[in-house]
């Protein structure tokens, strides 16, 4: 016989039990003698990251049902804490980027590191509209006409409605690109050595870029700012390491 649900309270539990079922099944697989002697320690550690991505989303599922909705309202809204911190990853990414430049004048990667450097830079200011609310900037009347939000961005001259396609299409090209990049097999891609490439670790969170997009475009946005963010200060390192110096130019 099957379960009558009858009220949206009776679901949230339903949900509940099975996201705590989940993980409980999760720490008893990581606890699990045949998965601690896996011989492949680059999948043992690949797969534990996975499967803690995983427990932090139903830890995060449990708690979105179990609290109100409006702390969650707050923490997305326009000028919230995931705008301001997807704004600070992206510009953290821009400017370690540039310090990331090579002084030997390589062509093709200073343009590659420089064409992220702008991006991560474009894409940080237009999440907080270039400033505008925070310094009081008045939207020009010609481009109300034309932009769904009456702001100074140009994502916004898209209709909302289209957002979740081009998120999605951004999330799969991103994961082509993370897929690709730092392979065993390649010594460079387009010009570009490996070593200013990202490493293969980042396919692990890439690989859940187009779910979650389509699941909630604020949690696509501030992940993919992290992994820019985490990008740009793995490539500064590795400056470092060849220069035995810190550059800050």
């Amino acid at each position: 016989m099957f379960l009558q649900i009858k009220s949206e309270s009776q679901i949230r539990l339903y949900i509940i039990i099975i996201c705590i079922i989940f993980l409980t099944g999760i720490l008893f697989y990581l606890f699990n003698e045949s998965f601690r002697k896996l011989s492949n320690n680059y999948i043992r550690r690949n797969i534990t990251f996975i499967v803690v991505l995983f427990s932090f989303y139903i830890i995060y599922i449990i708690t979105r049902l179990l609290f109100p909705k409006t702390i969650f309202q707050t923490l997305f809204d326009e000028d919230g804490v995931f705008e301001y911190l997807t704004t600070f990853f992206f510009l953290f990414a821009s400017v370690f980027f540039i310090l990331s430049l090579s002084r030997k004048k390589i062509f093709f990667i200073n343009t590659y590191i420089f064409i992220l450097a702008s991006a991560c830079f474009f894409v940080g200011m237009e999440e907080i509209s270039w400033g505008q609310r925070i310094f009081g900037v008045e939207t020009p009347e010609s481009l109300k006409e034309i932009n769904y939000q009456d702001e100074l961005t140009v994502h916004n001259l898209v209709a909302p409605d289209y957002h979740p396609q081009i998120y999605l299409v951004i999330s799969i090209l991103c994961l082509i690109f993370f897929s690709f990049t730092n392979n065993k097999k390649f010594e460079s891609l387009f010009w570009i050595h490996k070593d200013y490439l990202p490493s293969r670790r980042f396919i692990t969170i890439a690989v859940f870029l187009p779910f979650i997009s389509w699941y909630n475009m604020e949690h696509f946005e501030v992940i993919l700012s992290f992994l820019f963010a985490v990008y740009a200060f793995q490539l500064y390192m590795k400056k470092i390491s060849r220069e035995g110096r810190f550059i800050w130019c």
